[in-house]
């Protein structure tokens, strides 16, 4: 993220006039919207929390050639949670709305005939010391009975260049999951890839379970998916 930022910077030092900034309000939502389809631009959204989401992020090196849009949806509760430093990142209780989500996932490879594709790194960056964190929203979801749990991102098990053994989040990695509309959270290990980037609803799937944890957090498996934050220890952000 901190490469794309400060590509972000100097796109905006050589064409400030290209950035058009909303505040993403209904009354604005169709011209944003007529403008996105216009353009084809690439997207930084920021959520309630300052997240910085990237929708139809460049896949290409050269991103000069996009118009970005910020689009400020929640202004105003930014403030008001900036006036309280304590819930932030680590205390994610905010609209069951919000999610981080893209629509350009990284093709990795190919099994059993069907594209794989991972997800990119975005949601809140932060770090202590040199251990890095990526606090995401999102929907958790449940598939096995057999303790495995899932999360989007490369962890070396990819067979297409140049993705080949690239890890963003580690496979045994302990990370948490904290239930948005109660709180209450769990900490398990990732052991599997998935779910498909390419193939999950709007890409909203951020970790999938086993069916006893997610009951254990969410309180019954017959809702089948429910939102929540994932807290994970990241190798590299991939943007």
């Amino acid at each position: 993220m901190k490469k794309i930022i400060s590509s972000l910077i100097a796109f905006l030092l050589f064409f400030p006039g290209s950035l058009k900034i909303f505040a993403f309000e209904q009354s604005s939502a169709d011209y944003v919207k007529k403008q996105i389809k216009k353009q084809e631009p690439f997207i930084i959204y920021i959520d309630a929390n300052g997240c910085q989401v990237f929708h139809n992020l460049p896949s290409n090196a050269n991103q000069s050639v996009y118009s970005p849009i910020i689009i400020d949806e929640t202004k105003a509760v930014r403030i008001a949670i900036k006036k309280d430093q304590s819930i932030f990142v680590d205390n994610l209780k905010s609209n069951e709305n919000t999610y981080d989500v893209e629509n350009n996932p990284v093709h990795i490879g190919t099994w059993n005939g069907t594209k794989v594709y991972a997800r990119h790194t975005i949601g809140v960056q932060s770090s202590i010391g040199s251990t890095k964190y990526l606090t995401t929203q999102g929907d958790a979801t449940w598939y096995n009975s057999k303790h495995l749990t899932a999360l989007p991102y490369r962890n070396g098990n990819a067979n297409i260049s140049p993705h080949q053994n690239v890890v963003d989040v580690e496979k045994e990695t302990e990370f948490t999951i904290t239930a948005t509309n109660t709180g209450k959270s769990i900490t398990v290990k990732v052991n599997d890839f998935g779910p498909n980037q390419k193939s999950d609803p709007g890409n909203k799937t951020i970790v999938d379970m086993d069916s006893s944890d997610f009951e254990t957090i969410f309180g019954k498996k017959s809702i089948g998916r429910s939102h929540c934050t994932t807290k994970v220890t990241v190798k590299q952000y991939f943007n």
